[in-house]
């Protein structure tokens, strides 16, 4: 066992008998950890709301395979402007969810880590983040853990789509042309202004929620494709995942 001081996102926590928590932990330095903070139920006076969700801390850490312990923590930042209001709550946890998801213990992710703290980062100076801002967030997680969905050429040929409607496939890895999508068991149509909607999300810039300029319709048109192609990767649905549905469905516009 060695003792570090780790930089960590909290990604969540598990009560452990009558005192204890263990602590979900995105650090930089050694990725995904939990590690057990002795008596953060029983008495805050140790650790105060410093192991909230969402904040960024400094902590030190006896590290071990399989389960580590937390010691003193430092807190970096709270992030509690992704509090402030339910849908932006909705929107980090599902981002945090399918961080952990993606994520495997003892395996740094550096550029995950970067993205998680930059989104956060976003949610909390009090933006309106939209649809196309946590969709796009969540396609540029899947593309950092390795499984980001292809557009820009046909996953059978490598052709970009000369006609459309073209496909999409979840299990080809997304974009098909028109010629090969009847092929394509479980292929469904992709409009122009579809792949177009997709494209912009890819590229969006996520530190400015405000300046992606895709409107909420367009988005909602592709949150099935995204849906499954997730969906078909992660081999389950995310349990945030309904939730966040319902509270973009009942924003206006």
């Amino acid at each position: 066992m060695s003792e570090e001081i780790l930089t960590a996102l909290v990604l969540g926590a598990t009560n452990l008998g009558e005192s204890d928590r263990l602590m979900h932990l995105l650090t930089r330095e050694r990725g995904r950890i939990a590690a057990r903070a002795r008596g953060a139920r029983k008495s805050r006076k140790r650790y105060g709301g410093r192991l909230e969700r969402y904040a960024l801390i400094r902590a030190r850490v006896r590290v071990r395979r399989g389960r580590s312990a937390l010691g003193d923590v430092d807190l970096v930042r709270p992030f509690l402007g992704a509090r402030d209001d339910l849908l932006r709550t909705a929107m980090a946890d599902h981002l945090l969810e399918l961080v952990r998801t993606v994520t495997r213990d003892d395996e740094p992710v550096p550029e995950l880590f970067g993205l998680l703290l930059q989104v956060l980062a976003a949610l909390d100076t009090g933006a309106d983040p939209g649809e196309a801002w946590v969709r796009a967030a969540s396609m540029r997680v899947l593309q950092l853990a390795g499984v980001g969905l292809s557009l820009d050429g046909c996953c059978a040929c490598g052709r970009p789509p000369d006609r459309y409607p073209a496909g999409f496939a979840a299990s080809t890895g997304g974009l098909l042309c028109a010629d090969h999508a009847p092929g394509e068991a479980g292929a469904v149509p992709l409009s122009r202004h579809d792949h177009a909607t997709l494209l912009r999300l890819a590229s969006a810039d996520l530190a400015d929620p405000a300046g992606i300029a895709v409107q909420a319709e367009a988005v909602r048109r592709v949150r099935g494709h995204l849906a499954r192609f997730a969906e078909y990767h992660l081999e389950r649905r995310l349990r945030t995942a309904g939730f966040l549905d319902e509270l973009l469905d009942a924003e206006p516009g």
